[in-house]
């Protein structure tokens, strides 16, 4: 299978595995300064995240109306890609919201080898919504990467351990996140997206899981002043990078797919188990947690 069928499909997925890479060891460093918690809230990073990402799609699209002639007819289409976003901007925010607890819980080794599952969710749904066919090699690649994750529970001793509680709530992002992508990359390439830009697509996206998740924030505290409080540097520096991250998803469906995605996340979780035993604590880095990322990574590839 070919990863990337252009220059901008290969030049988007590459920037994607390093903005995954990052963001997982930012926000897992973050945790720990905080013992483990954030010590400025989720609820108040994911919005002021997608706040960014609608900023940046103002200001792209601004940029282009500039080389572009306007026609009153640019934004048609615009009603109906909002109607079938929506659920998607829902399973976006749950997904980012829940992500952050997911990460302080589990070490990021497990996390490599189990959010593989996304591979998982992604290739049936792939098949169930965009009825298209994975070959015998693509099963395959699937069943390795299943293979990978309970590889991942074995410990020195023989034995098998794992924080059920934290996989199962990885498990869910996976299964959520596929389905986010598959539904995104669906709406993406409908009839009635034909006549937008990825900017203005954007800006229907991002503006909604913003109104999404400020009602959901008020909704859990209660009121917008526990909302209020520092940003911490390590906060900012997540939110800039899950803002470049955002941006990059859409390049991503729209140059490629939501299975080359899930594939790059596979091979980044490679350099993850690398890299983070340096960076943070309680991560492994052994011939299991090598072995079971190498396992995903080449179930990923076939």
């Amino acid at each position: 299978r070919v990863l990337a069928r252009s220059a901008p499909a290969a030049g988007a997925l590459t920037w994607y595995l390093v903005l995954i890479v990052g963001i997982d060891l930012m926000v897992k460093k973050e945790a720990e300064a905080g013992g483990n918690h954030f010590r400025t809230s989720p609820l108040l990073i994911v919005p002021l995240v997608e706040g960014g990402k609608l900023l940046v799609s103002l200001v792209l699209y601004g940029l282009s109306r500039l080389t572009e002639p306007s026609s009153p007819h640019h934004w048609e289409g615009a009603w109906a890609v909002g109607k079938l976003m929506l659920p998607v901007a829902v399973l976006f925010m749950f997904t980012n919201s829940f992500s952050f607890i997911v990460i302080a819980r589990l070490n990021l080794d497990a996390r490599a080898a189990w959010q593989n599952s996304n591979i998982i969710f992604s290739a049936l749904l792939w098949v169930w919504v965009m009825n298209r066919r994975i070959a015998l090699h693509g099963w395959v690649g699937v069943c390795l990467c299943m293979c990978s994750a309970c590889f991942n529970s074995i410990q020195h001793d023989g034995t098998v351990s794992a924080d059920r509680g934290a996989v199962l709530g990885q498990l869910l992002i996976c299964f959520l996140s596929a389905l986010s992508s598959v539904w995104n990359e669906e709406v993406l390439k409908c009839p009635a997206a034909s006549h937008l830009d990825i900017n203005q697509v954007g800006i229907l996206l991002y503006s909604q899981c913003l109104m999404v998740m400020l009602i959901a924030s008020i909704f859990i505290l209660g009121h917008t002043q526990e909302l209020a409080g520092s940003v911490t540097p390590g906060a900012w520096m997540i939110i800039v990078a899950q803002i470049a991250q955002g941006i990059s998803v859409s390049r991503v469906i729209k140059f490629a797919d939501t299975v080359s995605k899930s594939m790059v996340c596979s091979t980044s979780n490679v350099v993850l188990v690398v890299l983070a035993p340096h960076i943070v604590h309680g991560t492994r880095l052994d011939l299991i947690s090598i072995g079971s990322a190498c396992l995903a990574c080449t179930g990923g590839m076939i």
